[in-house]
């Protein structure tokens, strides 16, 4: 079974506790992230080695090389 193509919406803080979880699943693969705040998009996707980056929801819809999203804006 192919792994789940997954993207992260939103790379503050509690992002890093989805990711790291993510990252401990098997069949998971972190494919994407996307925030409005450059500097926080970049250091967070470097930190998870994730290539694929988008400052809007609507480039990363448009892309589309994801099967889920976790939602991780703030409430």
């Amino acid at each position: 079974m192919p792994p789940l193509r997954l993207m992260i919406l939103g790379t503050g803080s509690m992002a890093h506790s989805h990711a790291d979880a993510y990252a401990a699943m098997e069949g998971v693969e972190m494919v994407a992230a996307c925030d409005a705040i450059p500097e926080t998009l970049s250091l967070f996707a470097e930190k998870y080695g994730i290539e694929r980056r988008f400052l809007s929801l609507d480039e990363a819809i448009a892309w589309g090389g994801f099967d889920a999203v976790s939602n991780v804006t703030p409430d």
